[in-house]
């Protein structure tokens, strides 16, 4: 299987992707790390999918050093015995390939009315991460002033991301201000986020990452199809244009921000 990639890969990192949703969807991920690498592309970090998927994700990376695992319970965790699994995400936390907690946070678009369970969940979580000396990566959909209270109570140690970041520009400087990044996907690039471009067009160059969030979230151009960390390409130059900035460079700045946030990711590439 080929896949199109559209855009230069030197120096890209995507800061969030689902490796076994891609499987799931048919697409052979070890030949396309592989062929995406030989692009240039430098990393990034995967995140769970559906059930407990830790050891198929620790052998599909095991080739890819530069590809880091996050490990976390979701909001709809929320719904079941999430007490019960803190112990082993605890444990997993120390595993020497796990260099995120994610993604967790708060969901009311698809759960509506179990915030407080969710905000339960989540601050363990963050308190999991503050142990193991993680950074938190946030999910956040109809929730900002309850993810927003949540952090303000229990803030992240290590820093963490607003991931898929979709707010406008007040709301993104509420949680810059706690210390944390802002990621942009394929998202930015929809017509109807006018207020979401405005915002990613001003925020400091020393906070914010690309994501893809693959297999969802194609950008514009390739909406309708399964996504591919690829793709990161897209969002970025989309990104470096609102800025008023080349590619080159704003695939450097978000190396260097992915670099900060997860040392214990080693890039390829040298550099960041």
């Amino acid at each position: 299987m080929t896949y199109d990639v559209s855009g230069d890969l030197a120096g890209i990192v995507d800061s969030h992707f689902h490796l076994t949703e891609m499987a799931a969807w048919g697409m052979d991920v070890r030949s396309l790390l592989a062929a995406l690498f030989a692009q240039g592309f430098r990393g990034g970090l995967d995140f769970g999918g559906k059930g407990d998927d830790f050891e198929n994700r620790t052998a599909l990376t095991a080739d890819f050093p530069a590809v880091g695992i996050a490990v976390g319970l979701p909001p709809s965790a929320a719904a079941g015995p999430w007490r019960d699994e803190l112990p082993r995400l605890a444990d997993l936390c120390r595993h020497p390939r796990v260099a995120a907690l994610g993604e967790a946070g708060i969901d009311l678009y698809r759960l509506p009315g179990s915030g407080r369970e969710q905000t339960e969940l989540f601050q363990a979580q963050i308190r999991i991460a503050g142990t193991a000396g993680l950074p938190v990566v946030i999910h956040c959909r109809d929730a900002e002033e309850e993810v927003l209270e949540a952090l303000r109570r229990s803030p992240p140690g290590s820093g963490g991301i607003m991931h898929c970041f979709s707010g406008d520009y007040e709301a993104g400087k509420n949680f810059l201000d706690l210390g944390l990044h802002l990621s942009f996907a394929g998202n930015l690039t929809y017509p109807k986020n006018r207020s979401l471009r405005e915002g990613a067009a001003r925020y400091p160059s020393d906070r914010i990452l690309v994501e893809t969030d693959s297999p969802y979230l194609a950008p514009q151009p390739l909406r309708g199809r399964p996504n591919h960390p690829g793709n990161a390409a897209v969002t970025l130059g989309f990104l470096a244009r609102l800025r008023g900035t080349s590619p080159e460079e704003l695939a450097l700045r978000t190396a260097e921000n992915f670099s900060r946030l997860f040392p214990l990711i080693p890039l390829a590439g040298g550099g960041s």
